[in-house]
């Protein structure tokens, strides 16, 4: 009777702590950057602010330009709902289910790169790409 105790809450132990790896994923996601409000003539602060993260790469160049290339995601929205289905996968399959749903959630979405110019703390132009830009 106690071994059998004993390995019911090694298997309750083992779904809690490895419940969840596709479900947090799945949660936080990444918020698009909508670019089409990004203007020329935007402040530096501006652009950085409607992107919501810090650039991955500062480039100042001697003319007093400064480069900034931003890592984005596409496609990966977060999924409250979906999350919680995996929750729910991870509860009836002992979490067998991650080995299905964690490969899913690890390809979802598409990564691009956004390259920002500025003269005097404001935009010029920019460029986005599906490649690292080469500096």
């Amino acid at each position: 009777m106690l071994k059998n105790l004993k390995v019911i809450l090694l298997l309750i132990t083992l779904i809690l702590i490895n419940t969840g790896c596709s479900a947090i994923m799945a949660a936080s996601g990444e918020k698009e950057v909508e670019t089409h409000l990004i203007k020329p003539g935007d402040s530096k602060e501006f652009v950085i602010t409607r992107i919501g993260k810090n650039p991955i790469n500062i480039i100042n160049l001697e003319d007093g330009k400064e480069i900034h290339i931003f890592k984005l995601k596409s496609n990966d929205e977060p999924a409250p709902a979906r999350a919680a289905g995996y929750v729910v996968l991870d509860i009836f399959t002992l979490c067998l289910a991650e080995v299905v749903t964690t490969p899913i959630e690890l390809v979802k979405g598409n990564t691009y790169y956004l390259k920002a110019n500025y003269e005097k703390g404001k935009l010029i132009n920019f460029q986005i790409s599906d490649k690292i830009f080469k500096i």
